[in-house]
């Protein structure tokens, strides 16, 4: 099975990746990138993180109520205990979230100027 897998990876790659990297090379790889203007890639990337916080946020708003339910409701010790791990799960998920997007801020702000809103 495991011989069946690497032959199969090796096709796919002398198949469609190989002839993608010589085509590459043959056109110049930096073909295209002179026209790109950065300050609207990097407000855009910076929107996309923006709205990829956004969604972390509402999703950890619905975790926090059901781990606060599920911490309200529990009768033993031992549901209590998994209720406030998991709520300690979701901050510490919001907060490494967070980080994410405004580390993503800082460098799209670095690198072109964009993300200073």
């Amino acid at each position: 099975m495991k011989k069946n897998f690497v032959s199969l990876l090796t096709t796919l790659y002398f198949t469609l990746i190989f002839p993608v990297m010589a085509f590459a090379a043959e056109n110049g790889i930096n073909a295209g990138l002179e026209t790109v203007d950065s300050e609207a890639l990097g407000s855009k990337i910076v929107g996309i993180a923006t709205g990829f916080g956004a969604l972390i946020g509402a999703v950890a708003v619905g975790m926090l109520v059901y781990s606060g339910f599920r911490l309200a409701t529990a009768t033993t010790e031992q549901a209590k205990a998994e209720a406030k791990g998991h709520f300690i799960q979701v901050i510490i998920g919001v907060a490494v979230a967070g980080l994410a997007v405004t580390l993503v801020g800082f460098i799209c702000q670095t690198i072109s100027g964009a993300g200073s809103t």
